[in-house]
């Protein structure tokens, strides 16, 4: 499935629309076929204009870039961040309907926490033994191995979540691993959108990226970075420096809907996640 965001969508229709006003106004059969394969010349080269773009979000001091892939109109909406005793959540909502959406939250832990893998892997094949239509395997998402979980909703569509840390470390302590960071995403959406999520998912850490590389980008374009940093940065991106939880802070906290919530069935991985983030809130 083809999509197209406004710009390339009428750079495409207008290549269509010029080279059916050559064909028409050329005389000679033989200026019309020569017409007719610049035409087709200049469709393929307009094409990957016209496919999905890449969006971006900055959640905290990373920037999450990633292409859906989709014509399904969506909107992508940031939330205020959450200051805990013990870490700050940054969420993201991505909302194609009032069921059919998906959050995305990265949480900043203020302490290293355990991140060793196989012992999160059993945790989450437990909370799953429940749900007889729930997956569990393994994903590489952005050179990070984490956990992906699928199901089916009460409605019948496709369920899907999705964690691993950002930064996790093995630890000299021992035979364990430690991180500060993690990504945690759940959500319905057809298999197609969380594969296409998830495939083209590039985290970057902003503060890692020097100023001047973050201020060349242009108007409606991107800079590349070397190396593992290569990723798309909005013009006029800055770090943000990470939220430190104080007595004082407070903010408006953001409240899960109901009504999504209660469209997974609660022996789903994903209700787990959502019930973690909704206590997370109050």
């Amino acid at each position: 499935m083809i999509h197209m965001n406004s710009n390339s969508g009428k750079i495409f229709i207008s290549v269509i629309f010029y080279n059916v006003y050559l064909v028409k106004t050329m005389k000679s059969p033989c200026s019309k076929m020569m017409c007719l394969s610049i035409g087709i010349l200049m469709l393929i080269a307009a094409l990957p204009m016209a496919l999905g773009a890449t969006e971006s979000v900055v959640l905290g001091q990373y920037n999450i870039s990633f292409d859906l892939n989709t014509s399904m109109n969506h909107t992508v909406e940031v939330q205020p961040p959450i200051v805990g005793e013990n870490d700050t959540s940054y969420r993201a909502y991505i909302t194609f309907t009032n069921q059919t959406q998906i959050l995305m939250g990265i949480d900043v832990f203020n302490n290293a926490t355990d991140s060793t893998f196989e012992p999160e892997l059993r945790y989450v094949e437990m909370l799953a033994k429940g749900d007889e239509n729930a997956t569990v395997t393994t994903r590489v998402v952005d050179n990070k191995t984490g956990i992906e979980t699928n199901s089916i909703s009460k409605s019948g569509d496709p369920t899907f979540t999705f964690r691993s840390w950002l930064d996790s470390e093995k630890c000299e302590c021992g035979e364990v691993y430690a991180g500060t960071t993690k990504l945690e995403m759940t959500g319905i959406v057809p298999i197609n959108i969380s594969d296409n999520l998830l495939n083209t998912m590039h985290i970057v850490n902003l503060t890692n990226i020097p100023a001047p590389e973050l201020q060349s980008a242009q108007p409606g374009g991107s800079v590349q970075l070397s190396g593992a940093q290569g990723a798309a940065i909005a013009k006029e991106t800055q770090p943000m420096e990470p939220l430190n939880p104080t007595p004082s802070t407070s903010y408006n906290k953001p409240n899960l809907g109901d009504a999504w919530l209660n469209s997974f069935y609660p022996v789903d991985p994903a209700y787990y996640q959502l019930l973690y983030w909704a206590n997370s809130e109050t």
